[in-house]
């Protein structure tokens, strides 16, 4: 079973690796767009209806990352999300 890893882009944690490393499972990254809008950062105040989108990534495997450190994992992980939000962008 693969762990999964939901983060901002630039908040990908080290200790998901981490988890992910000692157990040899692979990352199933999770791209969570449209946030911002509805809870604006340091506010509890919801602001009316807002989309929000979950998108779950292609896993990284184990493989891919056996070797690596927890720091290069999670700068792995960022890339392939912001990757992928990069291409949403594109798409819209």
């Amino acid at each position: 079973m693969p762990l999964i890893m939901v983060c901002k882009v630039f908040l990908a944690q080290s200790g998901t690796t981490l988890l992910a490393q000692d157990n040899k499972v692979p990352i199933l990254p999770i791209l969570i767009n449209g946030t911002k809008n509805a809870l604006p950062k340091k506010s509890l105040n919801f602001h009316g209806k807002h989309p929000i989108t979950v998108h779950i990534l292609e896993e990284i495997p184990y493989e891919a990352f056996k070797d690596l450190t927890t720091e290069e994992v999670a700068e792995m992980a960022r890339t392939h999300i912001s990757e992928a939000m990069a291409q949403l962008k594109q798409e819209v």
